[in-house]
């Protein structure tokens, strides 16, 4: 039986009340990770997403795409994964801006 505890709930109405999320989305590992590698992995793939919409303002100017992600432990503790959720750029359609998010994670090297 799966029981939700106080903190997924929370978690869930917050992220309700910060903004209109256009993306949900789960990114997997093709293997096991440790949380921290994950972490890492998870931060990389952001830093090449700001970075390829943005370019160097992503840093000079703290531009981002605007998200929330969550690392959830799977039950073996090793199938690590990401949930996120995001808002598309202004000038990129939510369908295209998911194509481009799928894209930078499957061509990867994790």
């Amino acid at each position: 039986m799966f029981v939700k505890n106080n903190g997924y709930e929370e978690m869930c109405e917050y992220i309700k009340s910060t903004n209109d999320w256009q993306i949900f989305g789960t990114l997997t590992f093709k293997v096991a990770l440790s949380r921290e590698l994950a972490e890492k992995q998870i931060n990389k793939f952001w830093k090449i997403i700001d970075r390829a919409l943005f370019g160097n303002l992503c840093d000079r100017k703290n531009i981002k795409v605007k998200r929330l992600c969550f690392l959830q432990v799977g039950i073996s503790n090793f199938n690590n994964h990401i949930h996120f959720v995001a808002n598309t750029i202004d000038g990129v359609e939510v369908e295209d801006f998911i194509e481009i998010l799928k894209y930078f994670w499957t061509t990867k090297k994790v």
